[in-house]
């Protein structure tokens, strides 16, 4: 048996930022929540499209305070990226695609938000141009969050971890980056994204 406590792993990957970090692993669950497919009455439906507009005006309220305290931080780079993501809840593929979905299927936001991004995934899956690719990370990390204020799931919360963590993830968003505390998290550690993902560029910014 090994004992995991004095044993040594060693894992090798692509370093994003130059540089050594040293403190305390730590894991965040990335473990998929089964959505639920709800049927909704006709005469109810436009309860849920206003359901999930008020999650998408929230994501967006979390994205501009975000936005915001980059400012203050100075980190330019982080204010670009955030900038995108806010124009990006205007988009008709975020607001008017989804809503005509749960008119046509009468069925609940987050069931039609999460097949809507499956199709988004399909399609943008085979374009391989980096354009395409940071946008889709912008509409994942705008999907996450409206998805969490519609079922009303405690997000990721990186503001609240001990100084110095390591933070290991399958991966982590340009918005999860931005609101992370320097002096809380050491450095990130993920199995997804590259150089010139947004999460990337917001995290060596900060």
């Amino acid at each position: 048996s090994i004992d995991l406590e004095s044993a040594e792993l060693f894992l090798e990957g692509s370093p994003l930022s130059r540089g050594i970090a040293i403190g305390r692993v730590l894991f965040l669950d990335s473990i998929d929540v089964e959505i639920c497919e709800v049927a909704i009455d006709k005469e109810h439906i436009h309860v849920e499209v206003e359901r999930y507009r008020q999650a998408l005006y929230a994501t967006k309220c979390d994205l501009q305070s975000l936005k915001a305290s980059l400012e203050l931080e100075g980190i330019k780079d982080g204010v670009q990226v955030l900038d995108a993501h806010v124009q990006l809840t205007d988009d008709p593929l975020l607001n008017a695609q989804v809503e005509d979905e749960i008119v046509k299927a009468c069925r609940n936001a987050e069931f039609i938000l999460a097949r809507v991004m499956k199709g988004f995934s399909k399609k943008f899956s085979k374009l391989q141009d980096p354009f395409f690719q940071q946008r889709f990370e912008i509409v994942q990390d705008i999907h996450k969050r409206v998805h969490d204020h519609l079922s009303k799931n405690k997000r990721d919360d990186l503001t609240e971890i001990p100084p110095g963590s390591i933070v290991f993830a399958q991966a982590i968003t340009p918005s999860n980056a931005a609101e992370a505390d320097r002096n809380q998290v050491a450095a990130f550690v993920t199995q997804f994204g590259g150089a010139m993902s947004h999460m990337a560029i917001v995290a060596k910014a900060k």
